[in-house]
């Protein structure tokens, strides 16, 4: 969002896959506010049932109010069936080999890599304010906290 998130709320539990004695939250929701208006959430379940062809993967859903857009970067697609079943095939490109490739490219043109540092910074803010809320169950406001220095 190119800004410091304003608040955090999340929850969390063990709902999901219960049975399988998984000892961790396998349910998770985290609204965050940011100053202008917008509001995010991430829905960081496990919801994805055990039969499905990949662990499921990030999606991005954008809503606005002259319509919507979804971006599922993982996504799989039906290649056909074999024995077994249903064979999916990846499409896209690689996003691990984008991520490196503009690391290396950066060092080599002697710029920040983008997302940069800042983003990071920003990331970490908003999950550590999730993790605090979730035990809480209140939610976290956000100062515009002031920048470690660097060396």
């Amino acid at each position: 969002m190119g800004e410091t998130a304003q608040s955090v709320r999340a929850v969390a539990n063990r709902i999901l896959h219960a049975s399988s004695g998984v000892g961790v939250e396998t349910g998770g929701l985290v609204t965050v506010r940011y100053p202008r208006g917008v509001i995010a959430t991430i829905d960081c379940s496990w919801n994805i049932p055990d039969s499905a062809p990949t662990w499921g993967g990030p999606t991005l859903q954008i809503v606005g109010t002259k319509g919507t857009v979804t971006i599922a970067p993982f996504a799989q697609n039906l290649d056909g069936y074999d024995s077994v079943g249903a064979v999916f095939a990846p499409a896209g490109d690689n996003l691990d080999g984008a991520m490196l490739n503009e690391f290396l490219c950066a060092t080599q043109d002697g710029r920040q890599p983008q997302p940069d540092g800042d983003v990071g910074f920003r990331t970490l803010q908003i999950a550590d304010a999730a993790r605090r809320s979730a035990v809480t169950g209140q939610p976290v406001t956000l100062d515009d906290p002031q920048r470690p220095t660097r060396r």
